[in-house]
This record gives structure tokens, C-alpha cells and sequence, in this order.
């Protein structure tokens, strides 16, 4: 699933201004303090492009409905942004009873037990498919 924004612009501002702008409108809100070391973003030609992880889904729709907003950006792109509430959620779907789930951007920790006739590997292979997990650690 794509996310685009795109918006109009008839001035062309240097790439290095509107980074300077969006660092601007992202340190003003908290939430993304400790995100911020977790996120890359490049601008190129107008262009921004968002990779990464943040913690919530709310701090991910902050970025895609206010970096539209910074005068000159062109397009927003968040394809690459993943917000670990999110992925714990389509986790939780694919784990047995019995096992936890818990995030750290991208990272996935899982606890618990697990029954018998649930092979470990083939768990952390079905997890690792999740669009978003880096990786995947078990602490039984």
C-alpha cells in the first residue's frame, strides 16, 4: 500500500531548507523525541522520503499529514516508515496462544510459551515476512 502525499508548488527551494523546515516541525512535537533517532529522512528535489520506525500509528499520521505542509515539499513518501504498535498488532495475529508479543522499532521480542507442536523457526520465519520487522529474538 502506498502513501504518497503530493502538493503544489510554483518555488523551487533549496533541498537543505525544506530538511531544515521539516526538522523544525518534528522537534516541536514531543512524542517524537526519542523517535527521532529511529527515522531517516531525505529530501531530494522537493521530494521527502521517510524511513524508519516510530513507536505509535498517531506519530506516523503526524509525519504524513504535516510534512505535506512545509512550504516547497512536492511529495511525502512513507512507504518505508513503520510504527511498531502496528506490527505488534499483524503479529499478534500470526503467533499461537500462549506467546507475547512485544516491539522495539522493528525488533520483535517474543515471550511466553510455546506449545509442542509449535516449531520456533518456522514461527520466527512466518514473523520475519511482516512487512517492518528487522528482526526477531525469543526470550523463553
Amino acid at each position: 500500500m502506498a502513501e504518497t502525499t503530493t502538493t503544489q508548488s510554483t518555488a523551487a527551494r533549496p533541498d537543505v531548507d525544506i530538511k531544515a523546515a521539516i526538522d523544525e516541525v518534528i522537534v516541536q512535537y514531543p512524542p517524537f523525541v526519542n523517535d527521532r533517532h529511529h527515522v531517516d529522512i531525505l529530501v531530494q528535489n522537493g521530494v521527502v522520503n521517510v524511513e524508519g520506525y516510530v513507536r505509535s500509528p498517531i506519530t506516523r499520521r503526524f509525519l504524513m499529514n504535516n510534512l505535506p505542509r512545509v512550504a516547497d515539499v512536492k511529495q511525502v513518501n512513507v512507504d518505508g516508515l513503520y510504527d511498531d504498535e502496528s506490527i505488534r498488532i499483524q503479529i499478534g495475529q500470526a503467533v499461537p496462544p500462549g506467546v507475547y508479543v512485544g516491539v522495539d522499532y522493528g525488533i520483535v521480542i517474543i515471550t511466553g510459551k510455546l506449545s509442542k507442536d509449535v516449531n520456533r523457526d518456522e514461527l520466527a520465519r512466518r514473523v520475519q515476512q511482516i512487512p517492518g520487522v528487522k528482526n526477531v529474538m525469543f526470550n523463553f
